[in-house]
């Protein structure tokens, strides 16, 4: 991988935590909801992003380095997601666990799902 790729990735994953770290800012609450959001939020853009350059490699590899490891991988949140279900957990919080846990994974594959699909549709255009 070259460097200047690497760069590009590092950017945006700078920029992908600023994010996260803002909508977080944006939706305080006692359930984590901000992580919530932003799993489901940014696996819709990786999936558009996939769905976009499928069979065509239209985006160059800096470019998908960038949005899809850098932006995506630094906005999105497995582990926060991982503790703040392990917290919930501990709490005997059993139903509010399940929910974001159900969620969460159902969520992002879905996302992951339709962004293919508008992303196909975008390139179709």
């Amino acid at each position: 991988m070259k460097l200047i790729t690497l760069v590009w990735i590092g950017f945006g994953g700078a920029l992908g935590s600023i994010g996260r770290a803002y909508v977080n800012h944006l939706i305080p609450s006692i359930f984590p909801w901000s992580t919530l959001i932003v799993n489901i939020v940014g696996s819709l853009i990786l999936g558009a992003i996939v769905g976009y350059d499928m069979n065509n490699d239209r985006l160059q590899s800096t470019v998908k380095g960038f949005l899809v490891i850098g932006f995506c991988g630094g906005f999105t949140t497995f582990s926060t997601f991982s503790f703040q279900a392990l917290q919930q957990l501990e709490k005997k919080l059993f139903h509010e666990a399940a929910f974001s846990i159900i969620t969460t994974v159902v969520g992002t594959i879905l996302a992951v799902w339709i962004g293919i699909k508008l992303g196909k549709s975008l390139y179709e255009l």
